[in-house]
């Protein structure tokens, strides 16, 4: 197959970028105890990931009714906010894709690049605040220990 010029390449982080079904399942299952509903399997749970949080609770909980959903979405939301990085994990390689297309001239799309790195500065100040990491002192050290470094340029 020959190969096409792009001019994105975006990546959802969530399940693309790294692995968190098991801190996904984890969390409907405990939202599924607080409301007094019988577990589910991994394996199952699995199976209702990605179509979006409110088909996923409506699922697990066995329900079509958006208002049951959800409540079933608020529960499992504050579950997921304390157990994201339980297992959490970057899938192999992922790290050396994203350098090897970080500086290519074709991903210049600014409005859909722009929605990618909003999901993904989301998930990391969502990441930091859970782990009660101080983001802004991070990046400055960061920032400080990138100067020591040699850089590509972009």
């Amino acid at each position: 197959m020959p190969s096409r010029p792009f001019r994105l390449l975006a990546y959802d982080f969530d399940g693309t970028l790294v692995d968190t079904k098991e801190d996904i399942a984890l969390s409907v299952n405990l939202a599924l105890g607080e409301m007094n509903l019988p577990p589910r399997s991994r394996e199952e749970i699995f199976s209702f990931v990605g179509h979006g949080v409110l088909n996923l609770m409506k699922k697990a909980v066995g329900t079509s009714d958006d208002a049951d959903a959800a409540h079933a979405v608020d529960i499992f939301r504050r579950h997921y906010r304390l157990h994201v990085l339980d297992t959490t994990r970057f899938y192999p390689n992922c790290i050396e894709v994203l350098e090897h297309f970080q500086w290519r001239e074709e991903a210049r799309d600014q409005a859909a690049l722009a929605g990618e790195l909003a999901d993904v500065a989301l998930y990391l100040l969502q990441l930091a605040s859970v782990s009660g990491i101080d983001l802004e002192q991070a990046v400055l050290a960061k920032l400080a220990e990138n100067g020591r470094r040699e850089w590509p340029d972009p």
